[in-house]
């Protein structure tokens, strides 16, 4: 079954402010991530980022009262703070794995944080139906 797109003025200009000002902020952080995780610690820097991304992302209802702009600003600080989670978990992954199951606890890593997704978007939206914005 195929749904149907249905374009109106605001979803229009939405799209082109999201296609103009798209940019993806977190590989400005990896590489410095990648370095602090293996001078102060994978859990240290892991657990910082994701900290503070969760502090912007309190903030965001906040921001998106105030306007577009305040509201990009959050989200972009979040995708910095977040930027930093992938390579501190090579980090950890280099030092706590056997050398011999690093791959697939990569592997399995990485494709539970696909799947948060996967789950994580019907079951919000199901909440939303069910509770209300």
């Amino acid at each position: 079954m195929q749904t149907a797109t249905v374009s109106t003025p605001a979803t229009i200009k939405a799209k082109q402010w999201q296609d103009e000002l798209s940019i993806n902020l977190p590989p400005l952080t990896q590489i410095p991530g990648g370095f602090a995780a293996e001078k102060i610690g994978g859990k240290w820097v892991y657990g910082g980022g994701v900290f503070v991304a969760c502090l912007f992302t309190l903030l965001t209802p906040w921001a998106a009262q105030r306007g577009l702009w305040p509201l990009m600003v959050v989200r972009a600080l979040t995708g910095l703070f977040e930027g930093v989670t992938f390579p501190s978990m090579h980090a950890m992954l280099s030092r706590w794995a056997p050398p011999l199951e690093r791959t697939t606890l990569s592997g399995l890593i990485y494709c539970g944080a696909s799947m948060g997704t996967v789950v994580a978007m019907p079951i919000a939206g199901i909440a939303v139906k069910a509770f209300g914005s």
